[in-house]
């Protein structure tokens, strides 16, 4: 256990003397060590810095393939969550919101509530007036239409949308006109949607940039 958790270095060193990540492989050495069948962890990465938080979240995926036990983690993080879950479960307000398949939690939220609290400020009210071949539906938002494919199949009427970050694509409008066609739609991916609008505010929030847009709806 020892080897593999990479502690050798630490058997002769006083507690005090451990940094945050030291500290928290010898804790996760201790707990393992007695093989549970089940480990529960507890924001165990929230109060080491953002470079040992990187190593230790590889380390914790590795040691739960290599010992093979259901562990249950508590995290505030989404990229930690989403790094290291199989399933994942969102609490609030004391509530089970949603759980299920980790991308199917974050990319088909429950509601608009859990839509905003994992991290999807792109949510809007709209209208399915129609459904077009390939299971396509259209969705009228204010005077643009959106087209999508659900994971299940939904009638026409009021419904919530909410997009990712991650699949928001930013291009000067030439780029645009010097590509206008659009990839044919095929069984497994997403139609392509194109508008077009003016920046006026962007904010560097590191992984990801805000950015404010005008597009008339």
């Amino acid at each position: 256990l020892v080897r593999t958790l990479r502690i050798e270095p630490l058997l002769d060193r006083r507690p005090v003397t451990l940094s945050g990540g030291e500290q928290q492989r010898v804790a996760l050495a201790r707990a393992l060590a007695i093989r549970p069948a089940l480990l529960f962890l507890d924001e165990p990465l929230g109060t080491l810095d953002p470079v040992t938080r990187e190593v230790v979240a590889g380390e914790l995926l590795r040691w739960h393939r290599h010992f093979g036990m259901t562990t249950v983690h508590v995290t505030h993080d989404h990229n930690e969550a989403r790094m290291l879950a199989d399933t994942v479960g969102v609490l609030m307000d004391g509530q089970l919101a949603q759980a299920g398949p980790v991308e199917q939690v974050f990319r088909r939220p429950a509601s608009a509530e859990l839509a905003r609290f994992l991290g999807c400020g792109n949510i809007f009210s709209g209208r399915i007036t129609r459904t077009n071949p390939g299971g396509i539906v259209v969705v009228r938002i204010g005077n643009l239409e959106l087209q999508s494919r659900p994971a299940s199949p939904v009638r026409q009427g009021p419904v919530g949308v909410s997009l990712r970050p991650e699949d928001v694509q930013i291009a000067p409008l030439r780029h645009r006109l010097n590509h206008p066609q659009v990839p044919a739609h095929n069984r497994t991916s997403q139609p392509i949607n194109l508008y077009q609008g003016r920046i006026v505010e962007i904010s560097d929030r590191g992984q990801f940039v805000r950015v404010l847009s005008l597009i008339h709806i």
